[in-house]
C-alpha cells in the first residue's frame, strides 16, 4: 500500500491529539484519505521521483498523449526512430496551478496518408513499413524525470481534513473505520459542508480541484 500522504505526527498536531491510544485510528483514517485524494485527483503524490524511459502510445490525431507526472521532461522519441524528436516537435503541458507537473505532451499530427513531410526523422521509411499508413497506435517513448519531491501543502491540507471527516463519520470511509469524534476539528468541519456523491468537506474539494487531472 502506498504510502499516506500525510505522516501521523502532522496528523495528530493539526488535530491537537497529544495521546498514542488512537494512533491505529489515525493511520487507517489517513490511509483511507490518501487513496481517495488519489483516486480523485488521478495522482499519486508520493511517489518517489526516479529518472527514467516510459513507453506511451499516440493516436497521432493530434490530441495530447497523457503522460504519468513529471516535473521534467528530457526526450521524446517515435517507434521506428533512431533519434529522439526534436524539441521544436512536441510541447509538454499541465493542468494544474504553476508548480504542478507535466501531464500531458503535445505532439504534431502524423496520420497522414504520404510520408513526404520532411520530418527530421525518417518517416518515409516507417510509412512504407506499413503499408504508407501510420498504425492506430504510435509507440512513444517518453525520457523524465517522474513523480513528486514533496506533496503540496494543499494536498495535505485537504487530507487532513478527509481523515477527520472519516473519523467523525465511519459510514463514509472505504475502510470501515470505528467511531470517533474528534472535538478540535469536528466544529470547523461539519457534515453540511458534504456532498451527496463524494465523501469530501467542501474545503478539501475546492483544494483538491486545482490538482485533479482533467485529461
Amino acid at each position: 500500500m502506498p504510502a499516506p500522504l500525510v505522516t501521523l505526527q502532522k496528523y495528530k498536531a493539526a488535530i491537537r491529539d497529544t495521546t498514542s491510544g488512537d494512533d491505529p485510528r489515525h493511520v487507517e483514517a489517513l490511509e483511507d484519505a490518501s487513496d481517495a485524494v488519489r483516486s480523485y485527483t488521478d495522482r499519486d503524490f508520493a511517489s518517489v521521483p526516479v529518472t527514467e524511459s516510459r513507453v506511451f502510445y499516440y493516436e497521432g490525431d493530434g490530441r495530447p498523449l497523457e503522460v504519468d507526472d513529471t516535473f521534467t521532461v528530457n526526450t521524446v522519441t517515435l517507434e521506428g526512430s533512431t533519434a529522439p524528436l526534436a524539441a521544436t516537435r512536441w510541447r509538454a503541458g499541465f493542468d494544474g496551478p504553476n508548480g504542478t507537473p507535466y501531464t500531458y505532451i503535445w505532439l504534431p499530427t502524423y496520420r497522414q496518408e504520404s510520408g513526404e513531410m520532411g520530418f527530421m526523422y525518417n518517416l518515409d521509411v516507417f510509412l512504407a513499413q506499413h503499408g504508407n499508413q501510420l498504425p492506430l497506435d504510435i509507440q512513444v517513448t517518453v525520457n523524465a524525470v517522474w513523480g513528486w519531491a514533496t506533496v503540496p501543502d494543499a494536498v495535505q491540507r485537504a487530507t487532513i481534513w478527509i481523515a477527520s471527516t472519516f473519523e467523525q463519520d465511519p459510514s463514509i470511509a472505504t475502510g470501515g473505520l470505528s467511531s470517533k469524534s474528534v472535538a478540535e476539528v469536528a466544529e470547523s468541519y461539519a457534515r453540511s459542508e458534504q456532498t451527496t456523491d463524494e465523501p469530501f468537506p467542501k474545503r478539501a474539494r475546492l483544494l483538491l480541484d486545482a490538482y485533479k487531472r482533467h485529461l
